[in-house]
């Protein structure tokens, strides 16, 4: 075989080689646009013009929830990518399967939710714009940024806690003033267990309490803050430091 026919084989064959890989999925080590997503702050926001009216899905009514004290809920969520890239979320706005974002029947758009990979432990916050997913008992669609964030985009879909966090803000913004916002890193039964999460979380420069208020256990928060933004936004790098979840809090 001549060095020019074995050229030409090796040339079809990285060809049909690019061919496949463009209408492959999404792994989980392609890369992205190029730039990490910027995590979200959750910020107080007008309802969407659309996608906050009743609508029909293959004979299903859904009604969104514009008014409500709180919510949570789990169950199994999926993500999105290529497909819809580019193209008009029920909001209006343009999706972007590389920003941090999530489709919901019926939360209100927009609103910001945190999202637990109940398979890892890993949360993230993401902004819920669009409608869906419409696939059998899901209770989620992320976006492609979100899901390879939460570590999940090989297996497809994952058991996820979705907390909505807009009330949260809202409840925390009344008590700023007293400077009562903080991240709660754990709860002990031992004092002397307590104190030492409380020298670790110091060292690393954070101001740090041990709240006995119930006498029985002790919980070890980091804080004040004086705004609840600002204990979302450090949120994740205390989670890194800790390699577990930590929760906001508010004291009356």
């Amino acid at each position: 075989m001549s060095h020019r026919i074995l050229s030409a084989q090796i040339m079809v064959f990285l060809l049909l080689g690019t061919i496949l890989t463009g209408c492959a999925p999404i792994s989980n080590d392609e890369a992205s646009s190029g730039a990490q997503p910027q995590r979200l702050i959750p910020k107080s926001e007008e309802l969407s013009k659309t996608g906050n009216n009743p609508y029909v899905v293959d004979g299903i009514l859904y009604t969104p929830l514009v008014e409500l004290d709180n919510f949570s809920q789990k169950g199994r969520a999926s993500w999105y990518g290529k497909k819809f890239h580019g193209k008009k979320t029920s909001s209006g706005e343009i999706y972007n399967m590389y920003e941090f974002s999530a489709a919901h029947k019926t939360l209100p758009i927009p609103s910001y939710v945190e999202v637990t990979n109940l398979a890892n432990n890993k949360s993230l916050i993401v902004r819920v714009n669009d409608r869906g997913p419409f696939i059998g008992t899901r209770i989620l669609d992320l976006s492609y940024a979100a899901a390879k964030e939460l570590g999940f985009v090989s297996q497809g879909t994952t058991q996820i806690k979705l907390e909505l966090i807009s009330k949260i803000l809202r409840r925390s913004e009344e008590s700023l003033s007293r400077g009562q916002v903080y991240l709660q890193t754990g709860v002990y039964s031992q004092q002397q267990n307590a104190l030492q999460a409380k020298l670790r979380l110091e060292s690393e420069g954070y101001s740090v309490k041990v709240d006995n208020s119930d006498d029985s256990l002790y919980k070890v928060k980091v804080g004040p803050f004086t705004t609840a933004v600002i204990a979302f936004n450090e949120k994740p790098g205390l989670e890194r430091i800790l390699h577990q979840p930590v929760m906001l809090v508010t004291e009356q």
